[in-house]
Parts: C-alpha cells; structure tokens; sequence
C-alpha cells in the first residue's frame, strides 16, 4: 500500500481524478481561479489575510470560499484557517496541464517559465508563477520587461525541491515588478 501511496503523491489515479475533475470542471471560472491559487500559494492561510490578498481583483473571494468549502475542496477551520488537501493540490496541478497554454492563470511548467520570464511573452491572464528551479533548466534570465506584460501577477514562488542541482536566477537591474505581486 505504500507504493501506491507514493504513486498517488506523483499522480492521480484515474477514478479519483475523474471524480475530482468534475468537481473542478463544474465551478465557476472564478471559483476555479480562486481553486488554483489555494492550490499553489494560498494553503494554510488564514481566510482574513486571504482576503485580503485578492481583495483588488475580480474574485468574489467570500463566496468562492464558501462554495469550495460546500463542494468539499477546502476545509475553513474554525479559526479561519483554509486548507486544501494534497490530493486536491495535485488536482490544480493537472487541471491546469489541461489549459490552453496562453490562456493559464498560474504558470508551473518549468520551460513555459523561463520562455514567458525571459522573453517578456504576454500573458494577461496569468495571476501566479509557482516555479520550482529543481526542474533539469540552465540558469534563467529574467529579462527587465518580463513582468510588464503580466498586469494581474500576484504571486510569485521561486523554490527548489531537490538541492542536487545548481540553477542560478538572474534578475536585471533594473527590474519592475508589478504593484499587486504579494
């Protein structure tokens, strides 16, 4: 039963994904938004400061919460503290490999990052970078433009899961980043 375990961590079983991929498919694309950005960045956060956050962007926020928390995606515990199961994490993850590249919210591809970062590629929709350096990359070169073509960016994590590897993250100088990244 371990290994199976460990296989799920990896992916999803296709029952289990199916069941969670129409829970996710049947929300609203603000909900869904809102679905991804707990999934990567918002986890364990408390529903105050989670408002907080995205309170300047579309997203009704309260009642997003309050229909992820009805359909079972998130727990809001008593202290307000919202926390979405790893599973369900691992379900963000593929729903968004499922989008339209340029029309994703969150970026987690590791190429499709450094293309975007170093390139000033347009991505007007795109709301978070969760970007794990781990990934087998050169060194990355975030150009000075990158970020101006990203008006709705809010969240940006740049980590490293193993530390066997060495990439380095080059930022230029003169570097603007967006007025509503967190």
């Amino acid at each position: 039963w371990e290994s199976v375990l460990h296989r799920l961590e990896d992916s999803l079983d296709g029952k289990i994904d199916a069941v969670l991929r129409v829970g996710y498919d049947n929300l609203h694309k603000d909900d869904q938004c809102l679905f991804l950005l707990i999934a990567f960045f918002l986890n364990y956060q408390d529903d105050v400061h989670l408002k907080a956050m995205l309170a300047d962007s579309r997203i009704d926020v309260g009642h997003g919460l309050e229909t992820l928390a009805n359909k079972s995606l998130i727990q809001i515990s008593t202290e307000g503290e919202v926390v979405m199961h790893k599973l369900l994490q691992q379900a963000g993850r593929e729903a968004v490999q499922r989008q339209e590249p340029g029309k994703r919210q969150v970026l987690i591809d590791a190429d499709e990052i450094c293309d975007t970062l170093e390139n000033d590629s347009k991505r007007r929709s795109v709301m978070g970078i969760s970007f794990d350096i781990s990934t087998p990359i050169d060194d990355v070169n975030i150009s000075a433009g990158a970020f101006k073509n990203m008006p709705n960016l809010r969240f940006l994590s740049i980590y490293k899961t193993r530390r066997d590897r060495d990439v380095r993250v080059h930022v230029h100088e003169d570097m603007d980043f967006p007025p509503r990244l967190r």
